[in-house]
């Protein structure tokens, strides 16, 4: 690279590091100074070096027939190595499937999760107040769950329902509960609506007073007793709230409209929400068996004639869909993106042997790096799924790099072994090159200040030098293995 496309990459790069300034001072300075270092200073080292190693050479002493190119980059140590363990390629498959395999049983067992801490650094006050949180309240709070509840909530029959699903909860085990042992749920309620209006006087009487309707509670059970009665009195609280007396209210209009809606026309379904307190939620674990328990709760409710629909919501579980939605789409999207680079690869290359020894180093790197991140500790988030993808691209580059100069290599040299030391030569140092520059970089990126970032760099370091290693020390073993001998 000369030094003025070395002066463009910077300012290119440089140019792209100014939103990472921007929002966040000390990664983004980081992140720049890899750039000058691996644009500039190295670039410019190297050059450096070659124009003082160079000897000129007279005229009258240049043999007529220059030396071939590739029989100059025969040698080194990067192509005594490469050449070496591919001379043994069987052995180094095998050892290379065992890895795969325990790469890939380990990588079943990566979970999606979601921590603060992996987003934020763990000082800043958001994480200190969630630590704070649970250590000061425990098992008797948590972040609120949400049960979204829909259907004829003015028939008795649906009001039971409700009423029993609210008793079930005292048996389960993943929602939180109070030092008197009471589930921790938020009060308003409808049920506790319509007991704080039956269990008033003067609130029944306002309720016959402006609807005509006469509201009685005969059973005992704290409900109004009729269909007519229920409508009566939510017809009242979504207007006037929920009284305690003549100048005091338990609840404003506005508090009940936020648990329940109810049309007076009777056109729309009924809905309300039950929040419920589930503790522990930093844990995916947690958050799977609060999520698994309520759903076998809200059986009563889903049986029940006069409720049409039922489900979880809240937090904690919208974010275990998206994680769980994250993982499948990853699964789903690798494989087609490995079919279609080798769609691409067989139409470009016009040979299946050489295109699939190709897209095989893309594979492995793809089951290494999870399988790392499983023994590395890494979480499985909405970030660090992303480099599953991301390594498809860089490793891809690799593959095809080498592949294409041992072809053209085959054409030149006496045998198969030759052509990759000539191909190791060229495009194996400039392969090593590219990665060690990219490598530092992100390395660098590891420093940031905010987990996500640092997780984001180290783990696509690890990546590059994962592609890097499948493409010098794996895919030679593939050609030697499928390249006929020349004749």
């Amino acid at each position: 690279m000369t030094l003025l496309n070395s002066l463009v990459v910077a300012v290119l790069a440089g140019t792209g590091v100014i939103f990472l300034v921007a929002v966040s001072k000390p990664m983004g300075v980081a992140v720049l100074l890899g750039v000058i270092v691996v644009s500039l200073v190295v670039p410019v080292f190297i050059m450096y070096r070659r124009q003082s190693h160079r000897t000129p050479v007279p005229i009258s002493a240049q043999p007529e027939a220059s030396i071939s190119p590739s029989l100059r980059v025969s040698s080194g140590w990067l192509v005594t190595l490469v050449s070496g363990i591919a001379r043994y390629r069987l052995v180094v498959l095998v050892v290379v499937i065992g890895i795969t395999a325990a790469a890939v049983l380990f990588a079943t067992k990566l979970e999606a999760t979601f921590d603060v801490k992996d987003f934020y650094a763990s000082k800043t006050d958001f994480v200190v107040g969630l630590d704070k949180i649970g250590e000061h309240v425990g098992e008797t709070g948590g972040e609120p769950g949400v049960i979204y509840i829909k259907g004829d909530l003015s028939n008795p029959r649906a009001l039971a329902a409700i009423d029993q699903f609210i008793l079930d909860l005292a048996d389960n085990p993943n929602i939180a509960k109070r030092a008197d042992g009471e589930v921790a749920m938020w009060p308003r309620t409808v049920v506790a609506l319509l007991r704080h209006m039956t269990g008033n006087d003067y609130a029944l009487t306002r309720v016959a007073l402006l609807t005509g309707v006469q509201v009685a509670d005969v059973d005992g059970d704290g409900l109004p007793d009729s269909q007519a009665q229920i409508k009566a009195v939510y017809d009242y609280m979504l207007t006037e709230g929920v009284p305690l007396g003549e100048s005091t209210l338990v609840y404003t209009s506005d508090q009940v409209r936020e648990v329940l809606f109810h049309d007076p026309d009777g056109l729309q379904d009924d809905v309300t929400i039950l929040t419920v307190a589930i503790p522990g939620t930093r844990e995916q674990q947690n958050v799977i068996a609060a999520r698994d328990s309520l759903t076998d709760n809200l059986t009563v409710l889903s049986e029940s004639p006069t409720i049409t629909r039922v489900g979880l919501t809240g937090s904690p579980f919208t974010r275990l869909v998206q994680l769980d939605a994250t993982a499948k789409t990853l699964q789903r999207s690798l494989p087609i993106a490995a079919v279609a680079a080798l769609v691409v690869l067989l139409i470009v290359m016009r040979s299946l042997r050489y295109a699939v020894v190709t897209i095989i180093p893309v594979g492995l790197v793809v089951a290494w790096l999870y399988g790392l991140m499983y023994v590395t500790g890494f979480a499985f988030n909405l970030v660090t799924a992303t480099i599953g993808a991301v390594s498809i691209g860089v490793g891809i580059d690799y593959s095809i790099h080498m592949t294409e100069r041992f072809r053209e290599e085959m054409h030149r040299a006496s045998n198969k072994v030759q052509a990759l030391r000539q191909a190791t030569g060229g495009t194996g140092v400039a392969l090593l090159a590219s990665a060690a520059s990219s490598i530092v970089g992100f390395t660098i990126m590891g420093f940031a200040p905010m987990p996500v970032f640092s997780s984001y760099g180290i783990l696509t370091a690890l990546m590059i030098s994962l592609a890097l290693f499948a493409s010098l020390m794996v895919l030679p073993s593939l050609l030697l293995l499928v390249a006929p001998e020349r004749k």
